[in-house]
């Protein structure tokens, strides 16, 4: 069993509170100390709500405390978090690292490459059809992805639709192709992209 984080008592850079943790509302017999936000936590609860918020794909932090029906929501710079979690190197090379990946995969043009896994950015955004210069050097010959399914690039080049790969489809176009005909006022709505279709 892992032993529990606790705060060092003697660290007087921490402001301890004796009031119970605003993030799981617990009364632990660890310290707790407040937040940049004023709530009080426990290094165990920092880390669990942030690695939570990674789970879910979000990278900014804020504070989940709810006082009187209201959630704080104030942001938590990442210096803090790392603190006040107690992170080790290791799991802040993990957080920074899904931290990352969630937002480069935020603006869409730039992806992980399948074969090595380094970052690329698409310079055409017309074709799918992106080179991959790290796995080119690796490999000795020309490395080409599909940016769509992030599979090795299979048929003609270049294609704006999709490659070769049986896996391969754009989901905005099936969402629409697979869309039901809708009718409003006696007009038909069918694959209009401005008519949303209940799965």
């Amino acid at each position: 069993m892992a032993q529990e984080r606790c705060y060092d008592p003697r660290d007087t850079t921490l402001k301890f509170v004796n009031r119970k943790d605003d993030i799981t509302g617990d009364d632990y017999e660890s310290l707790r100390a407040e937040m940049s936000c004023g709530h009080a936590v426990t290094p165990e609860s920092v880390k669990g709500w942030c690695s939570e918020l990674l789970r879910r794909n979000q990278f900014i932090f804020t504070c989940p405390a709810e006082i009187n029906g209201m959630t704080c929501g104030k942001e938590w710079p990442y210096h803090e978090v790392c603190k006040m979690a107690l992170l080790t190197t290791k799991e802040m090379e993990e957080f920074e690292l899904t931290m990352a990946d969630l937002f480069l995969n935020l603006t869409g043009e730039i992806k992980k490459c399948p074969g090595c896994k380094s970052y690329v950015k698409r310079k055409n955004p017309s074709s799918l059809s992106v080179h991959c210069t790290m796995c080119s050097e690796i490999k000795g010959w020309l490395f080409i992805f599909c940016w769509q399914c992030l599979n090795q690039w299979k048929g003609p080049l270049p294609r704006a639709d999709r490659c070769d790969n049986t896996n391969c489809t754009n989901e905005a176009l099936e969402l629409l192709r697979n869309c039901p005909e809708t009718f409003i006022n006696g007009q038909s709505w069918y694959m209009q992209p401005t008519v949303l279709c209940s799965s």
